[in-house]
Order: C-alpha cells, then sequence, then structure tokens
C-alpha cells in the first residue's frame, strides 16, 4: 500500500498546478480579451478574465476539476514524456490571430509549451485536454458579458 501511494505523489505531486493562458488576436479595443485559467493539484481552479483595455477591469471565477482528471492528467503528461520534452518555440511564426500557451509546475519545475511551439502535435494533445477542464458554460458567460459589456460602452459613446 506505502508503494502505491509514493508512486502516486511521483505522479501528482503537491506542487503541480496548470497555467493556461489565451490572448484574443490583433483585434482592436473594445472586442480584444484575454484570460488565463490556473488550476491546482486538488483540482481548484480559478478563470481571470480581462475584457479589454478599454474597460480597466478583470473578471475572477473559481470552478473545481475532479482530482480523478487532475490525477489522470499528470499521468499522462509523464508516460508520454511531457517533462522530457524541451518545447522549443518556432524560428519564425505567422504574425496576428490568437495565442496561446501554458505552464506545468511539478516538482519545482516549470515546464512551459511555447506560443508556437516546434513539436505542434504534441502540444495540441495536450493543450485540448487542459482546455476540457475549463467548464465551457463558465467561459461562454464571462464572453457574454464581454459582448454586453462592449454594446453598453458603444452606446455610451453614441450620446
Amino acid at each position: 500500500m506505502i508503494v502505491i501511494f509514493s508512486a502516486m505523489l511521483k505522479v501528482l505531486p503537491g506542487d503541480f498546478t496548470i497555467n493556461y493562458n489565451f490572448v484574443s488576436g490583433t483585434i482592436g479595443p473594445p472586442n480584444s480579451y484575454k484570460y488565463s485559467v490556473t488550476i491546482d493539484a486538488k483540482g481548484k481552479g480559478v478563470i481571470t478574465f480581462t475584457p479589454n483595455q478599454v474597460f480597466d477591469t478583470v473578471w475572477t471565477e473559481k470552478f473545481n476539476v475532479p482530482r480523478k482528471e487532475i490525477k489522470k492528467f499528470a499521468k499522462q503528461l509523464k508516460t508520454s514524456g511531457f517533462y522530457e520534452n524541451s518545447w522549443a518555440k518556432k524560428d519564425k511564426y505567422p504574425v496576428g490571430g490568437s495565442v496561446e500557451y501554458l505552464e506545468i509546475t511539478a516538482n519545482g519545475k516549470k515546464y512551459t509549451i511555447p506560443t508556437f511551439p516546434v513539436d505542434k502535435g504534441n502540444a495540441e494533445t495536450v493543450l485540448k485536454s487542459v482546455k476540457s477542464f475549463i467548464p465551457q458554460n463558465l467561459l461562454d458567460s464571462l464572453i457574454a458579458k464581454k459582448e454586453k459589456a462592449i454594446e453598453e460602452y458603444i452606446k455610451s459613446k453614441e450620446q
């Protein structure tokens, strides 16, 4: 029993943290937005949504991811060689468009998938898993809140 528990600790260390970041493309205010998501080893998540620089505000919401899903993800990272990948950034990359990047902390080390990784296939697999932890209804409500704020902002400028 102790051996099994010890092996689990190595897969999901106490400092295990997921930090995912998304920035909308090169669209002007007030339509641009960005958000970051942090999820800890216990599955406690926080999304910090910045509607854009015009509103000078940040919205923060909490959510939970089942711990078994975090453990499963951590195990997939370990068995897939995630921690051994250098996650190099492409020398040339497109200008414009939305960007996303990911940082995972485990065992006191930080591992970053850059915005435009050379190993795009494996990066997309990891990013897809992380994005599946973000409650879509929560993200949709924040985007709807942003859209409503934009409408009100535009109306206020028309008067």
